[in-house]
């Protein structure tokens, strides 16, 4: 895929993104949908986890400081993906764009390194007429010590 067109789905995919309404242009949507190459092998599973660590201390020489120290042990909350099979990841200006048969899905490629990435991935359904756009929506269950997220997919807008 090459620059000028990385440029033109960059710009399609912000004009369909923004938050103007109900509906975006059906002609950009198929000219997307036309100029993101499709991946035949879609992966088998995505999960998203997170952990609790603490973090270390470090200590060290600064120039023009001397001996610096910065304390550790604070809590931090870090979130991995685990990808099971293959798929090809298009970067697109500021989004990575995924493509199988009927769906492109996409992200800002910041919404992998936080929980709660809401509003930050959407799919272009185009397995039915109207093409839809769906968002992800966050949600979490709580169970005794046990939270466990997903996510729901309702319909943001549909192409006109």
């Amino acid at each position: 895929m090459d620059i000028n067109l990385r440029m033109e789905a960059n710009a399609i995919i912000e004009r369909m993104t923004e938050f103007d309404g109900e509906h975006f242009d059906h002609g950009d949507a198929e000219r997307l949908i036309a100029i993101i190459p499709m991946d035949r092998k879609p992966p088998r599973f995505t999960t998203i986890f997170s952990r609790e660590s603490k973090s270390d201390s470090t200590e060290g020489y600064a120039a023009g400081v001397g001996n610096v120290s910065i304390p550790g042990g604070e809590e931090g909350e870090r979130a991995d993906t685990v990808l099971v099979g293959g798929h090809k990841v298009w970067k697109v200006g500021g989004y990575e764009v995924e493509h199988v048969k009927g769906k492109l899905t996409i992200r800002k490629m910041w919404a992998r390194d936080a929980l709660g990435t809401a509003d930050q991935e959407a799919i272009l359904d185009y397995t039915s007429s109207p093409i839809k756009l769906r968002v992800m929506r966050m949600k979490t269950i709580s169970i005794l010590n046990l939270e466990i997220g997903y996510a729901t997919w309702p319909i943001w807008k549909t192409a006109r």
